[in-house]
């Protein structure tokens, strides 16, 4: 869209960036809204991974990460061939869960996409409990969470859904100016 700020994404750690399959669109010539959730997955695996709380963290420790709550907000569409570049900011962590939201940028125009708020709890998978993370890993977040600090907090987090936003006055069909 002409005349859209671009989105900064200076101070988030950069997860990945990836060109959506053919087969990822749906019949609006669009990416499907199944495939946004497995793009943005593929950015929690990246940054999880330099974390060192991936598959080889959850292999070694019998712990992995679980999502418990998702919301994801779309902005614009993605179109077949159109790279888009995932960011991710860690929001909270309390030693056992962690809030993130992760940002999906058009990379023609540095136009928002979308976004996932994602909450992330750390469970011992031989007792199925919310578990405290062992260092380094928890030093890692924390210092993670103190960079992501300085930064305002996103417009779309904790977003309520329904035909209504917050102040009662009804969301703008597509097209309208907000």
């Amino acid at each position: 869209m002409a005349g859209e700020i671009p989105f900064d994404p200076n101070g988030l750690e950069f997860c990945c960036t990836v060109v959506p399959d053919p087969h990822m669109l749906d019949y609006n010539g669009h990416l499907n809204i199944a495939y946004y959730g497995i793009l943005f997955e593929e950015a929690a695996r990246s940054v999880f991974a330099r974390l060192d709380v991936s598959k080889a963290y959850r292999e070694r420790t019998d712990c992995a990460l679980f999502a418990a709550e998702i919301h994801g907000v779309f902005h614009r569409e993605v179109f077949e061939r159109e790279a888009v570049s995932l960011f991710c900011r860690l929001l909270d962590f309390d030693g056992r869960k962690l809030h993130c939201m992760f940002f999906m940028v058009r990379s023609n125009d540095h136009t928002l996409a979308a976004t996932q708020e994602i909450l992330y709890l750390h469970i011992d998978l031989q007792r199925r409990r919310v578990v405290e993370f062992p260092e380094p890993q928890a030093t890692r977040l924390s210092g993670l969470l103190q960079s992501h600090r300085g930064k305002p907090l996103p417009i779309e987090m904790g977003r309520h859904i329904g035909l209504r936003g917050r102040t009662g006055k009804s969301f703008p069909d597509a097209g309208d100016k907000a």
